[in-house]
């Protein structure tokens, strides 16, 4: 029997993605640039998972050794930076072409995560599907030549082990990372110079940015033994980052 309070966290997960997806287009639909910046940011979410892909099967091809927490976390955090920043400013060389407004790197941050947003409403739906026919004894019907009854233990078996709020990381993932995203990308538009090329400074603070969140998130994952220590410290990191360097952002 799976905890009904796993189900719950599954909800909430749902609740947090479909907030986000809500809040962009009733906030932003309307301003100037809308379509271009969902365009713009969606490309750079792709450009960005393509380029990590590119890299690290080519310097990283049995995986990223995690035996080492610091060397593990700073090599992660390293091929994100490099693929978002990298995706960042390919993108933005064509953006640059249709017409920006001060508003344009917020939009594409929200654009940005709309794809793992929607990945985690489809992830908690499969889930709470999983649970509810697991807990009616009905699980079974889910087996297939593409899904094994061995596929099927491990899930059952992962779902009444793990304490729920281990679940809750992917509702808070996509929350932080949006807050990031629209720092990240607000710093990096502002570096953008309008005779062409980039201002050095908020470009290299853009990419600390980026490189500092996904190392010390990554690392307190690896070191930090309590799963809702984990969440908190997230959380916080996301927090302080966001409140940082609230005063450039366009809101």
């Amino acid at each position: 029997m799976i905890s009904n309070l796993t189900t719950v966290t599954f909800g909430v997960n749902i609740a947090i993605a479909l907030s986000i997806i809500v809040v962009f287009v009733l906030k932003y639909r309307k301003s100037e640039g809308f379509g271009q910046a969902v365009l713009w940011g969606v490309l750079t979410y792709v450009v960005s998972n393509f380029i990590r892909n590119i890299i690290g099967s080519q310097l990283f091809p049995n995986g990223i050794d995690g035996s080492n927490p610091f060397l593990g976390s700073l090599l992660n955090s390293l091929l994100i930076t490099v693929s978002v920043v990298g995706a960042y400013l390919l993108i933005s060389r064509f953006q640059a072409n249709k017409g920006t407004n001060k508003k344009t790197p917020v939009m594409s941050a929200f654009a940005f995560i709309i794809i793992p947003t929607v990945n985690v409403i489809m992830q908690s739906i499969n889930y709470i599907m999983y649970i509810s026919a697991i807990n009616a004894g009905n699980a079974s019907q889910f087996v297939s030549e593409t899904f094994t009854q061995v596929q099927l233990d491990d899930l059952i078996s992962k779902l009444t082990t793990a304490p729920s709020e281990v679940y809750l990381q992917l509702g808070l993932t996509i929350l932080i990372e949006l807050a990031v995203m629209i720092v990240v990308f607000t710093i990096l538009f502002k570096a953008r110079k309008e005779e062409g090329g980039y201002n050095i400074k908020p470009l290299i603070v853009g990419t600390l940015v980026v490189l500092i969140y996904y190392f010390t998130n990554i690392l307190i994952q690896l070191i930090v033994p309590s799963v809702i220590l984990i969440h908190a410290l997230h959380l916080l990191l996301g927090t302080f980052i966001f409140i940082l360097f609230y005063k450039v952002l366009d809101l």
